[in-house]
């Protein structure tokens, strides 16, 4: 088994859901932002969906963070000599690696359509000359 792979393959997670978890954080803050407009309110419903939605993305992310951390005290285990069940692992691991795509995927689609709303809605918080910039 190459620990040394499994391990940048485990940095790579936590530097991902990292970047994940510092974009929706950005994207709420967005939210906060058009929320305080009081234009906004013809729009609330689609926004509390869009708010329901990022927190559903910080459930997702806490969960994997918590499946990588143990996958890698598992990692420091195996290469210590632990005699833990490899192929258990290895349907565990298969698992966390389809979780953390699913979300990735989950995550630029709801970053998509949030932008696309603004846009479509002419709604972009902090600009007062309507320029574009989005996250």
């Amino acid at each position: 088994m190459n620990y040394k792979k499994q391990e940048q393959e485990t940095d790579s997670w936590k530097r991902l859901i990292g970047l994940l978890s510092e974009e929706n954080n950005q994207l709420k803050n967005r939210l906060a932002e058009v929320l305080k407009n009081d234009n906004s309110k013809h729009m609330l419903a689609e926004l509390e969906k869009f708010q329901t939605n990022f927190i559903n993305i910080d459930e997702l992310i806490y969960l994997l963070r918590r499946d990588v951390a143990e996958y890698d005290k598992w990692l420091q285990k195996k290469k210590s000599g632990d005699e833990t069940d490899n192929c258990k692992i290895g349907v565990q691991l298969r698992e966390l690696s389809q979780s953390i795509k699913t979300t990735e995927i989950k995550f630029w689609k709801l970053k998509s359509d949030f932008n696309r709303f603004l846009i479509i809605k002419n709604v972009i918080p902090g600009k007062s000359d309507n320029s574009l910039e989005l996250i």
